[in-house]
């Protein structure tokens, strides 16, 4: 793992970062050994970065132990397919310093690249108990990168507080999924000041936006099923051609549609499980997709011009 001081953001937020779900065992628990047909459909569309235990990796709901035994095992399996072009973050969750050190602790002893962090969650904090949040999580020596998930957390990050946060050694970066266009900009803008500093957009209907205003990469949960249509996304951005990205941002939206059956963790785990590259089963109480959602969203994933990873062809039902 890098040293927070030596680590430049850009380069571990360039490009997509796939955000990946955690498949379950029958039990609750991660499973590692459910990963490898996942891993190898990411690998084969080009991908080298993932993110752990994230919002799709349903990482809040999992203790500490449980957690770092995830992320070693995943790691592990992705660097042994992919070599030493990879890069693992891993999310933490608390709803306190204490809490979020003590998950963050467990999980820097496997190794990750960074830890992607967002503010204690419940409670609400003001823009100088945030700052200290991240002051004493970037003690720990790992790079972090700010992760603005208001929606979960109930503390959105506020230009304010990422520019006095981006001040701290060790806080490399933000991954934003809170769907401000202000706070990007203003995270690009600090981007600009701060050579090592990464920019990822979580957003999946700005993602060709983001990217154009200068993100360095993506972090769409849309990654687990279209990795090469968000590659291509990049690629186009990358190479100025912005009629390529419109239409690859187009059918983007309109895979994004599936969250309107039911959406959340269980909706792209359903998805997973059509394509035979991951059982459907999310952390109770979330619930499975009923035989009616099933078809709705075999239907809608058949109807989308993109490429989608998976052995199984959408026509075949799928149990999870």
């Amino acid at each position: 793992m890098s040293r927070a001081t030596d680590a430049d953001g850009r380069e571990l937020l360039e490009g997509v970062t796939v955000p990946l779900v955690t498949p379950i065992d029958a039990l609750g628990h991660p499973d590692p050994a459910a990963v490898d047909e996942q891993l190898a459909s990411l690998a084969e569309a080009g991908i080298t970065k993932l993110l752990l235990l994230g919002t799709n990796g349903e990482g809040p709901a999992f203790g500490a132990s449980e957690l770092a035994e995830f992320a070693a095992a995943v790691t592990a399996k992705w660097r042994s397919r992919v070599g030493g072009r990879t890069v693992v973050s891993v999310a933490i969750f608390g709803s306190s310093t204490r809490q979020s050190m003590r998950r963050a602790e467990a999980v820097l002893a496997k190794g990750p690249d960074a830890l992607t962090v967002p503010p204690p969650h419940y409670f609400h904090y003001d823009v100088n108990e945030v700052v200290g949040f991240y002051r004493d999580v970037a003690s720990l020596g790992s790079p972090v990168i700010v992760y603005n998930a208001a929606r979960y957390t109930g503390n959105p990050i506020t230009a304010p507080m990422l520019q006095a946060t981006s001040q701290i050694p060790g806080i490399v970066g933000i991954k934003d999924s809170g769907g401000d266009d202000a706070l990007l900009l203003a995270a690009v803008k600090i981007a600009q000041m701060h050579q090592a500093f990464g920019v990822s957009q979580g957003n999946e209907r700005r993602l060709a936006w983001a990217l154009e205003q200068g993100a360095s990469g993506i972090t769409p949960g849309l990654a687990n099923i279209a990795p090469h249509a968000c590659a291509e996304l990049v690629a186009a951005v990358r190479a100025g051609k912005s009629d390529a990205a419109s239409t690859l941002q187009a059918q983007l939206d309109a895979l994004a549609a599936m969250h309107q059956i039911r959406p959340g963790v269980a909706c792209m785990k359903a998805a997973l499980a059509l394509l035979g590259v991951s059982n459907s089963s999310p952390v109770p109480p979330m619930r499975v997709y009923s035989a009616t959602e099933m078809a709705a969203l075999r239907a809608l994933l058949a109807s989308v011009p993109i490429r989608l990873i998976g052995n199984r062809p959408l026509s075949a039902p799928h149990a999870g």
